[in-house]
């Protein structure tokens, strides 16, 4: 079934609340995005509280990871995240190896807590200094640094929107972080950058044009 007949089927009126939670979570097993966030808007329109609490979900959660045409797939989100971080740090070492407020800081530091540092007591200092004594809220990355994994997948997803703009490489187009059971606030958050990031296409193709004529202008000229 293709998306536009799927959209079709859920704006049936005569399709049920339960009827429709199925058509998400047939969506959910598959790992399909787009089907996803089609039965979750539905949701949202017909029955405005299907969802309490918004975004809680619990255990392993298996995920697909894109970095430049190689796919791995992890059984936890957590093993993805820092495979596709390890792939962002070769791309630019000189995050980690030489330290900038315009790099390094930019992925590093989180309001309540640090994202990486050089040492896991670094990493929660700011106000949880305890999480350190918990090897599982944290793991060593290849080159020395210690990465926090005491993260929701949302945040995950926006470190490595991060990596991705330092680095100049594309969300779904250059890499991707598919959590296969997403909360709706991961859904939520890649569907918007997604929107986002065709906005954008949108206006630099509408502008292309414009810019040519102005290039030739000048260079005649």
């Amino acid at each position: 079934m293709d998306l536009d007949q799927f959209i079709a089927l859920l704006r049936d009126p005569k399709r049920t609340r339960d009827e429709l939670l199925a058509m998400l979570e047939n969506a959910r097993k598959r790992g399909a995005r787009e089907y996803i966030a089609a039965a979750m808007d539905a949701l949202d329109a017909r029955f405005p509280n299907w969802k309490s609490p918004k975004g809680k979900k619990g255990g392993a959660t298996p995920t697909r990871c894109v970095f430049e045409g190689k796919e791995a797939t992890f059984p936890t989100a957590k093993e993805g995240y820092l495979w596709l971080v390890e792939r962002f740090v070769a791309a630019r070492p000189s995050i980690f190896e030489t330290p900038s407020k315009d790099e390094t800081l930019y992925v590093a530091l989180g309001r309540k807590r640090n994202y990486f540092a050089k040492t896991a007591t670094a990493l929660f200092k700011k106000g949880t200094p305890e999480l350190a004594d918990n090897r599982n809220n944290y793991a060593r990355l290849s080159n020395g640094w210690y990465a926090n994994v005491n993260l929701s997948n949302t945040n995950k997803f926006e470190i490595l929107l991060k990596f991705g703009a330092l680095v100049g490489k594309r969300f779904q187009r250059d890499w991707d972080f598919d959590v296969l059971d997403p909360t709706e606030g991961l859904i939520d958050k890649q569907k918007i950058v997604v929107q986002t990031q065709d906005i954008v296409d949108k206006l630099l193709s509408d502008l292309e044009p414009f810019l040519q004529g102005k290039s030739s202008q000048r260079y005649e000229a």
